[in-house]
């Protein structure tokens, strides 16, 4: 699973995550191209491949999206995200 971005990349998935918080609805397409796969492999890492992992991982961005209100904007997407991953591994 690699969540290494270069800064550039972090700082426009951020960019994202606060347009849609905004209620920005074209800052969707950009933070699904890049959180979907991140997401979908942490969880067949964490359940392995299979429907559990997939539906861990379609809860855990849908998850991501209803809440991106509750996004921190002083803290970076990617952790975020991948802890609402987790607790749907859980």
């Amino acid at each position: 699973l690699s969540t290494s971005m270069d800064k550039d990349a972090r700082a426009a998935l951020d960019a994202a995550m606060a347009r849609l918080a905004d209620g920005d609805r074209s800052a969707f397409r950009h933070l699904f191209s890049v959180l979907w796969p991140m997401i979908h492999a942490f969880c067949q890492r964490s359940l392995g491949e299979g429907a559990d992992a997939d539906d861990a991982a379609q809860e855990a961005l849908e998850k991501v999206f209803a809440r991106a209100t509750d996004s921190d904007r002083a803290r970076p997407v990617v952790p975020w995200a991948l802890a609402l991953a987790a607790w749907e591994c859980a």
